[in-house]
């Protein structure tokens, strides 16, 4: 639950992609000595090279689309997209 409060999503949605990663063999549970409940999730090597891959073609992505971002207008987008996201929350 605490990834899913830092993602702006929900416990069910994190879980659902841990659980796709562990089946892939792109990450690993290791247990948590503070909480027996919920273990650490690591990727395994490949993962990091999947994470990679990934990183890269949305960086490329990004960069075609928004090639010299203006620091502040991004906080402003980020701000409406945030209070879109709450608006609809509390619709649903």
């Amino acid at each position: 639950s605490q990834a899913a409060r830092r993602l702006g999503t929900t416990r069910q949605a994190v879980q659902r992609s841990t659980d796709e990663l562990l089946a892939q063999g792109l990450a690993t549970a290791e247990p948590n000595p503070d909480h027996r409940t919920s273990p650490f999730i690591r990727l395994t090597p490949e993962g990091h090279q999947v994470l990679a891959r990934i990183s890269q073609a949305a960086m490329n992505s990004r960069q075609r689309w928004l090639p010299d971002p203006d620091p502040a207008e991004l906080d402003a987008a980020h701000a409406v997209v945030n209070t879109l996201r709450d608006a609809l929350r509390e619709h649903r």
